[in-house]
């Protein structure tokens, strides 16, 4: 299996980034990010959660890893159940080769999406763990994943791709 590393899973986060409600306006505070962590630390609230979870994913597309695994390190103290924190963590891993970690994160967001049947985000954790395993060698675990993937969600563009370039 062949993947261009940090640039695809930048994509996913981003994707992911777009696509959920994270991608609101910021607080009308206009919080400065060291800010906004530091309201969230001493109110984890939902709407805190949302502004931080923002900021995570922002440093993932800046491809500033290092910032976004203890963004969402920090999250996870106070919400522990949450997917989205778990697969930006995994995304931060993977980008700094951290595979072993990235992989027992994104493990946990999968085991989350699968509870909540939220198929779509299951699809977006499968393609990356996929990632993750074709990168330390595991190509038959990848190719499974993907199809994995592929048939909780038949439209899954990230996946679809994978698993057809994972046989050229």
């Amino acid at each position: 299996m062949r993947f261009t590393g940090k640039y695809v899973l930048s994509f996913f986060a981003l994707l992911i980034f777009f696509q959920s409600s994270v991608f609101a306006q910021l607080s009308p505070e206009n919080l400065s990010p060291a800010e906004t962590i530091k309201k969230f630390q001493t109110r984890p609230t939902a709407e805190n959660l949302v502004a931080a979870r923002k900021i995570g994913f922002a440093l993932l597309g800046e491809n500033k890893f290092e910032q976004s695994k203890l963004v969402f390190s920090e999250i996870l103290t106070k919400f522990p159940g949450d997917g989205l924190s778990f697969y930006g963590k995994a995304v931060g891993l993977f980008n700094l080769k951290q595979y072993g970690e990235a992989e027992i994160a994104a493990a946990k967001a999968n085991e989350i999406f699968e509870k909540q049947k939220n198929n779509y985000a299951l699809a977006d954790v499968l393609v990356l763990s996929a990632v993750i395993s074709a990168v330390t060698g595991k190509n038959a675990a990848a190719i499974e994943k993907l199809k994995k993937a592929v048939a909780l969600v038949p439209t899954h563009f990230d996946a679809n791709l994978s698993l057809e370039s994972a046989f050229f």
